[in-house]
């Protein structure tokens, strides 16, 4: 029985590039937005390895969107569901399992300005949030 292989789409009509949200790790490759992975061991890890030396589209990259359309706007393909906005970095605690404890950061406040206006670009994703939070390492 011969070895089931992945039809290549020419670069022609359109061009198409690494979908920049993409993470590189050193044991694969791994797509937050569809929480799937390249393995090193996988034939699709193998095809977007050419892809990314010759520009050669095998369908299941573009299928499983590891690359896409050079031109898509993929800022308008997800939507925004949690904000966490840290509007001061000061920490008055060690909580040992806490990053700040051990790796302690300059004390910083958000302006007012500047926090009234995320708020305001907010407004756009209200339908989509499910929650927004107001700290981030501190309390």
């Amino acid at each position: 029985m011969a070895a089931k292989t992945d039809s290549v789409v020419e670069p022609v009509a359109t061009s198409w590039t690494v979908n920049p949200y993409l993470h590189y790790e050193e044991s694969r490759i791994y797509n937050p937005l569809t929480d799937r992975s390249l393995l090193p061991d996988e034939q699709t890890f193998r095809q977007f390895r050419v892809f990314q030396e010759q520009g050669i589209a095998a369908e299941a990259l573009i299928g499983d969107g590891w690359i896409v359309p050079a031109e898509a706007d993929l800022s308008r393909r997800f939507h925004l569901k949690v904000v966490s906005l840290e509007t001061v970095t000061t920490c008055n605690q060690k909580c040992y399992f806490c990053p700040v404890s051990i790796a302690p950061r300059d004390d910083e406040e958000m302006s007012t300005e500047l926090f009234e206006r995320i708020v305001g670009e907010l407004k756009e994703f209200r339908g989509t949030i499910d929650g927004v939070f107001l700290q981030s390492y501190n309390e």
